[in-house]
């Protein structure tokens, strides 16, 4: 099968899925970076509404300082972020990195963010720090508010039990993308949508990972 016809044969599994809905908005868009950042990284291989969830929120919503690249620093500075987050392991570390990376790019609000990572090349720059791969980009993308697909296990899950046998990551993603355009949504939303499909349903998986 050619894209176009993978796209389509997604389209017609889908709408004949009898408790498929449609979210009305993507993930993320928190509009602080402190969130953001957490979210993007946290989210590889954890259970996403357990663990990475609770703690985005935490952070968004006791902690408006860190809105700003500059302010979540400051409050990493205060409070060390293994500590704030109650998480060990090396992703506090990376969510650190990466926001004094953004601070350096003059990167201080998602919607700097947002205006950064419309250029492919600094696309590819992220890739340069370990932990970071296509799909965190891409998540980080939808997370402010860009449209985009992330292509995870839950939305592999669901291309498979589609008849689509595909492993590649930019032809999933492709296939997505061309899919969400000929049911006029935009590819994040279908993307979103897909995922909260997958992680709702314990036949198709034992536990939400984003």
């Amino acid at each position: 099968m050619d894209l176009e016809e993978k796209a389509n044969q997604l389209v017609s599994y889908i709408k004949q899925l009898p408790d498929f809905q449609f979210m009305s908005q993507a993930d993320g868009n928190y509009r602080h970076m402190g969130a953001t950042l957490t979210d993007a990284v946290l989210q590889k291989g954890l259970d996403y509404q357990k663990v990475v969830k609770p703690k985005v929120d935490y952070l968004q919503f006791n902690y408006p300082q860190a809105k700003t690249t500059s302010g979540f620093l400051r409050l990493m500075d205060e409070i060390p972020l293994p500590k704030l987050l109650k998480f060990k392991g090396d992703k506090p570390d990376l969510i650190r990195k990466l926001a004094e990376f953004f601070q350096e790019e003059g990167v201080e609000t998602q919607e700097d963010l947002a205006q950064w990572l419309k250029d492919p090349k600094n696309r590819n720059r992220l890739m340069d720090f370990g932990g970071v791969k296509e799909k965190t980009v891409d998540y980080l993308a939808i997370l402010v508010g860009l449209p985009g697909v992330a292509v995870d296990r839950h939305l592999r899950t669901l291309l498979k039990k589609a008849g689509i046998d595909e492993d590649d990551y930019y032809i999933i993603k492709r296939v997505i993308e061309r899919a969400a355009a000929l049911m006029g949504l935009e590819s994040s939303i279908l993307d979103h949508s897909i995922w909260r499909y997958v992680s709702s349903r314990k036949n198709l998986t034992k536990k939400a990972k984003r």
